[in-house]
């Protein structure tokens, strides 16, 4: 930033104090010429002593001084009178960008301590509900939708305080308590998911694809459990064991109107599903479709843990594996 003054009543002579805002250095210059240049001292003191002019002589000191520092004239000892000052092309700048970062910085502020509400469909559910939100794909994978559901936190809380049966090739039957299709938010998932689809293989393939583990956090993750779990547990706590999830893609399907049946091989312990279609699946990923037989129907092979199978697929290792199923009634 220029400051200039003007000396003298008759012998006119004009001191220029130029600043640097970056190196903090002043050049002084009278009548155009360099007569010294200072670093500013970081305490408020006089800086520069000059001589000026040839008959009429003054002395010049020029001060760092003030609660907003700024360099101020003094001439024979008395406060010179205020002059214009002329900023640099840097101070310009610094002018500008001060102004531009004290508004960014005040907004990171408002942002950090108090942030906008979050869009009303994934702010909050109702009172006493849990909140699930979940990433799934259509058209056999390449239409991606996002489903937040409200379940109610008692409807939770009665199916955790359930008895947890536990079974085996030797009472598969079991498996069924866990099929609950009548629950209002899965037929709400079914209703949704029905409105997005075109025909019943794309409508098996979405709801398989709702259930499958996709390695991130808005999908319903694999993970080891020690019991059991009803599809409502398994959507409050996003995820569980392969059998949890054969349960609510089952649950699913019986909700949808398909015949489907639970498999179980005991070598490598898992458990998967077969879903009857009226015509053989033409998306899978496999060369061949892999099916069970039941009653002389064909239930197609829905691995529910590992995202990227399709109905009719069979993950590498269980070709040859015996399976113990269980039928799954359609909804009347």
């Amino acid at each position: 930033m220029k400051h200039i003054f003007v000396i003298g009543k008759k012998e006119k002579h004009k001191v220029e104090a130029d600043r640097s805002g970056w190196t903090n250095k002043v050049t002084v210059r009278v009548d155009g010429k360099i007569r010294a240049k200072k670093r500013l001292p970081l305490r408020r003191r006089t800086f520069c002593r000059l001589k000026v002019g040839d008959e009429e002589i003054h002395e010049v000191e020029l001060k760092w001084s003030g609660i907003l520092p700024k360099i101020k004239c003094f001439v024979d000892g008395k406060l010179h009178s205020r002059r214009p000052t002329i900023p640099s092309k840097w101070e310009k700048v610094r002018r500008l960008a001060l102004p531009f970062a004290a508004g960014i910085l005040i907004g990171l502020f408002i942002a950090a301590f108090f942030p906008p509400p979050i869009s009303r469909s994934l702010e909050r559910s109702p009172e006493n509900h849990t909140a699930t939100t979940v990433v799934y794909y259509t058209n056999f994978g390449k239409d991606e939708h996002l489903m937040t559901l409200s379940i109610p936190y008692d409807n939770y809380e009665n199916y955790h305080e359930r008895p947890h049966p536990y079974f085996s090739i030797h009472g598969l039957d079991v498996a069924k308590t866990y099929i609950t299709p009548d629950e209002p938010i899965i037929q709400e998932i079914v209703s949704t998911i029905k409105g997005q689809t075109h025909g019943e293989e794309e409508l098996a393939n979405a709801l398989l694809d709702f259930v499958q583990d996709k390695r991130h956090s808005l999908s319903i993750r694999y993970y080891k459990t020690t019991e059991f779990k009803y599809p409502i547990e398994t959507l409050v706590e996003m995820g569980g064991d392969c059998d949890t999830h054969t349960f609510l893609y089952a649950t699913l399907l019986k909700a949808a109107g398909f015949k489907c049946l639970i498999a179980f091989t005991e070598e490598s312990p898992h458990t998967y599903v077969g879903v009857h279609l009226t015509n053989p699946p033409s998306h899978n990923r496999q060369s061949s479709c892999h099916f069970l037989t039941e009653q002389e129907e064909k239930y197609y092979i829905a691995e529910t843990t590992n995202w990227g199978w399709m109905v009719g697929d069979m993950p590498p290792g269980f070709e040859n594996q015996t399976a113990y199923t269980v039928l799954i009634e359609t909804v009347p």
